[in-house]
């Protein structure tokens, strides 16, 4: 098969497994029209829509925190301000999301400490919830409770890291995202 990269006054013909064209439709709208096999997908990205960017805490030690979601979770540095306040971003491995990581003594510290677990915590999908959980709680995470199990059959563990921000591992029976 053949994939042909189109534009509004050029075209591109690559060798490929599988059929893409990419129309620019408009100013604002590009879709994609992959072929594979005997399924097709249409995906929709339109210029100007809203995504989430990044989730941003004012902690203690920006970059401690920071290197923690790297070291423990896969996150990726993305950038490091190294003057105050410190202004640290970490992208989950996928480059999902972001997580915003400083230091300003002009504010208060992030302190959910006397919230509830579901009042406000940061989810992460896992596919191997006992592993996860084991690798957080050797570096200093602390569970919450019990894994426990929803009546959709999905996996669900409240922690706190060590910097007491609310982590929720879930392992989904059937994916969402």
């Amino acid at each position: 098969m053949y994939a042909r990269l189109a534009s509004a006054d050029s075209g591109i013909l690559l060798k490929t497994t599988a059929l893409i064209d990419i129309w620019l439709i408009s100013k604002r709208t590009i879709v994609w029209q992959c072929l594979l096999a005997e399924a097709s997908i249409r995906i929709s990205y339109t210029r100007g829509m809203v995504r989430f960017e990044h989730v941003a805490f004012n902690v203690t030690n920006a970059r401690v925190a920071a290197q923690w979601y790297c070291d423990h979770l896969g996150f990726v540095m993305m950038r490091q301000q190294a003057e105050a306040p410190n202004m640290t971003f970490v992208a989950d491995a996928g480059r999902n999301m972001m997580f915003e990581f400083y230091n300003r003594t002009d504010a208060p510290l992030f302190d959910p400490s006397p919230m509830h677990d579901v009042t406000h915590h940061v989810a992460f999908y896992v596919d191997d919830m006992d592993t996860v959980r084991a690798t957080l709680a050797a570096a200093g995470a602390k569970a919450s409770g019990d894994v426990t199990l929803t009546p959709a059959g999905d996996k669900l563990l409240f922690l706190r890291d060590p910097f007491g921000l609310i982590i929720q591992l879930v392992q989904r029976r059937d994916k969402m995202l």
